[in-house]
């Protein structure tokens, strides 16, 4: 009973939190959005570099991309929120204390265990188990007092309304970055009409192509897509309760 009346405690005192926030209408979330994107594509640089390079470390060369990956998740949703909110962000945002990052991994393990036993039962159960759970990295950024399985269901209940919204704009940053790399090769394919080009080539350029996609276009579009849900749903929850 006292550690329902505690989970009830903190999951008050994460909505109070909301009760700063303020909603902003479709002409505000369209103020600096060109900054905004500039410097998502800078954080997610940074990220995608760390991670990569990580995967060069002798010894554990498999194992520290995951684990940064999951390091870097919640300084990206800070990061993410606070501009999103029109807050003062900085690129050190991105890096997390050990305490957090603790609470971070046992999340991100609980996550990726029911994605991946939902995607073995059925492939449905498991993108809904990904898009139900995907507010996780924000509310681990915003509070410091909700657990893991506080966490977990939070995302439950604040990801409801805007599941089918998530999934739409997350097919769609995964489609673009297959559109970009099929363009980059059909391109190739009618130079090599005239040229002989490498295969070592259409794997470098393929690649390049996706990657850069991935930095420019999918990655921010699905990274606004969440701060906007999740800042709207948390108000208006909030909203409810008070």
């Amino acid at each position: 009973m006292r550690r329902k009346k505690k989970g009830e405690a903190k999951a008050n005192n994460f909505f109070e939190q909301g009760k700063t926030i303020k909603t902003k209408n479709d002409f505000e979330l369209g103020l600096n959005k060109n900054r905004t994107i500039y410097d998502l594509m800078m954080a997610n640089i940074i990220v995608v570099v760390a991670v990569g390079l990580s995967a060069f470390v002798p010894l554990i060369s498999l194992a520290l991309p995951i684990l940064l990956g999951i390091y870097f998740e919640v300084g990206l949703c800070l990061f993410v929120l606070k501009k999103e909110k029109g807050e003062y962000c900085k690129y050190e945002d991105l890096f997390v204390s050990i305490k957090k990052y603790l609470r971070t991994f046992c999340t991100a393990v609980i996550k990726i265990v029911m994605t991946v036993f939902g995607t073995i039962l059925l492939v449905v159960p498991g993108i809904f188990c990904l898009v139900a759970y995907s507010f996780t990295g924000m509310i681990l950024a915003e509070s410091d007092e909700v657990d893991v399985k506080g966490t977990l269901m939070l995302s439950w209940e604040l990801t409801k309304g805007y599941r089918w919204q998530i999934c739409f704009w997350g097919l769609l940053s995964f489609a673009s970055i297959c559109v970009a790399m099929s363009l980059m090769f059909f391109v190739l394919l009618i130079f090599d009409l005239f040229l002989t080009i490498p295969n070592a080539v259409y794997l470098i350029f393929v690649l390049g192509a996706g990657f850069f996609d991935l930095i420019v276009l999918a990655l921010p579009m699905i990274q606004l897509t969440l701060a906007d849900c999740y800042i709207l749903s948390k108000s208006k929850k909030t909203q409810f309760i008070s």
